[in-house]
């Protein structure tokens, strides 16, 4: 990832990533370069939250696009995610503990029993919700049951992600 960074001429990103890790900091730092990146074409941000499926993704209570005229330039939001969001967070999210809220996963649970898909009431991350080698895909029973808890228990958050 690093040498990507370089590649790209990236200098921030590939300082942070010298040293094999993302701190908390740095992950702070990548999340307030990419607002900051999509502010400049733009979008507008609400207040940012915890995101409740792994503890800390990225999660808005709104973004939109309030710009002059129609968005259009995919090319430059893509610069803005694959710097600090692919080259920051992600790296980030792959080396650190994801953390469900603990309410969410109990909506989640429940949500699983009524379609018949048990629990062992043990789980504290998404990825717990998926028997081992099973992998998630959109729309399955369990990525259906986040999102449906995600609207009822977290309606305010309407940037979030579901990745393990």
């Amino acid at each position: 990832m690093q040498r990507w960074a370089e590649q790209r001429g990236w200098d921030d990103v590939v300082e942070i990533l010298s040293d094999g890790e993302v701190t908390a900091d740095e992950q702070e730092y990548g999340v307030s370069s990419y607002v900051r990146c999509l502010e400049a074409l733009g979008f507008e941000f609400g207040e940012r939250e915890p995101d409740p499926i792994s503890g800390f993704r990225l999660s808005w209570t709104e973004v939109e696009y309030a710009g002059p005229g129609e968005w259009a330039n995919e090319a430059e939001y893509d610069a803005c995610e694959q710097r600090y969001f692919v080259g920051v967070q992600l790296v980030y999210e792959a080396t650190h503990e994801q953390v469900m809220d603990p309410t969410l996963a109990d909506g989640v649970r429940a949500c699983l029993g009524e379609v018949g898909r048990e629990t062992d009431g043990k789980e504290t991350k998404l990825e717990d919700f998926y028997a081992p080698g099973e992998s998630w895909a959109p729309g399955d029973e369990v990525v259906s049951c986040v999102e449906e808890q995600m609207r009822v228990l977290f309606p305010e958050i309407v940037g979030h992600g579901i990745s393990f």
